[in-house]
């Protein structure tokens, strides 16, 4: 995965094979335990990978110009904790707007961005000459840094405190997204619910108002009807005929007699 970016041409851009060239160093300068990985090959692992044959198949001299290239790359010099993002060549896209008798079209490389963590950055600036120097020793010798295992103690200490803090503050956002994600979906229920409640008020306020115009029928209807009944009655009157009083009449001619 590292070895194929070293191995590009020179004419490329210096960034990937720089950072790889690195990185294959810091794992063989750093990486002194017994494991799958190793710096040299130990009895009676024959499973694990060693890195010094990588490095010598490379070449010492290649993976220490790639981590000079890039050293000495304008770009990358640039980068700060407030500018942390380099530009970089994608590949080549052809051009198709040139003329057929223009000869064949040149491919221009289209635009990418690289995206440096500020951590990763300082941490390399402080030690791209350890891992440079470390990568042409001995894989028996000791570390090429062992002069600077305090500083590097601290310096690995403190990357590891910033990726705890880090992993903290990620945890509790989480939890803080979570909360907030719950307080949503209760609102939206609350939401819901006031919206069932309100399409019942509302029909139960059509509902009431439906009543209300049926009984103003009935008593228009009703107040018709006595007021047919009264004149039936006047009329059996004035042609000699007997009619019954009802209560209803009684009540109209006291409420008549009342008003008088």
């Amino acid at each position: 995965m590292l070895v194929e970016p070293i191995n590009q041409s020179a004419e490329e851009d210096a960034v990937i094979p720089g950072l790889c060239a690195f990185l294959l160093g810091v794992c063989y300068e750093f990486n002194r335990e017994p494991g799958e990985v190793t710096r040299k090959l130990i009895p009676h692992t024959a499973h694990s990978a060693t890195i010094h044959p990588i490095l010598t198949r490379l070449g010492i001299d290649m993976l220490a110009g790639r981590i000079t290239h890039l050293r000495d790359d304008d770009r990358f010099k640039a980068i700060g904790p407030d500018s942390f993002v380099l530009p970089y060549p994608g590949a080549p896209v052809p051009h198709h707007q040139a003329p057929p008798s223009a000869g064949p079209p040149k491919p221009e490389p289209e635009e990418g961005e690289v995206w440096f963590d500020w951590a990763f950055v300082d941490f390399w600036k402080s030690n791209y000459y350890t891992i440079q120097k470390g990568i042409a020793v001995d894989p028996n010798s000791l570390s090429s840094a062992a002069g600077q295992g305090a500083e590097s103690a601290m310096l690995i200490a403190s990357l590891k405190d910033a990726i705890r803090n880090q992993a903290a503050e990620i945890e509790r956002l989480q939890s803080q997204l979570k909360s907030l994600s719950t307080s949503h979906d209760e609102v939206e229920a609350l939401r819901a619910q006031v919206q069932s409640l309100s399409e019942q008020l509302a029909g139960a306020e059509e509902k009431r108002r439906d009543v209300e115009k049926e009984q103003e029928d009935l008593l228009v209807l009703l107040d018709e009807l006595n007021s047919k009944r009264r004149r039936d009655k006047e009329r059996m009157r004035q042609a000699g005929m007997e009619a019954s009083e009802d209560e209803a009449e009684e009540d109209d001619e006291e409420d008549e007699e009342e008003e008088d």
